[in-house]
């Protein structure tokens, strides 16, 4: 198994792209194929299983537009502010 547990909308879109470079190259393969190849790949039984371990992990931090953020990157410590987010959740709260 990996030691990071990805979404399950990461693990299917690794099943998508398995699927479409599959499809490129003249070989062809169902979606229930593909994620359970994905599942393989991570180490586990089946894709079930990944799906219902990836839906037991924590939820990932919200980050929101203009907040300051800190952290490593390639074993280098940033900060920096977030100026764009692809998929942001609605802010909460006052603050």
């Amino acid at each position: 198994m990996t030691d990071t547990l990805h979404t399950i909308e990461t693990l299917k879109d690794q099943a998508r792209r398995l699927r479409k470079s599959l499809a490129e190259a003249g070989r062809p393969m169902g979606h229930s194929q593909a994620l359970e190849a994905i599942a393989h790949q991570h180490g586990f039984k089946d894709w079930n299983t990944i799906c219902a371990m990836a839906s037991n992990a924590p939820p990932i931090a919200p980050v929101y537009v203009g907040e300051a953020v800190r952290g490593t990157y390639l074993g280098q410590p940033f900060t920096g502010r977030v100026l764009v987010c692809t998929s942001c959740r609605p802010m909460t709260g006052s603050g």
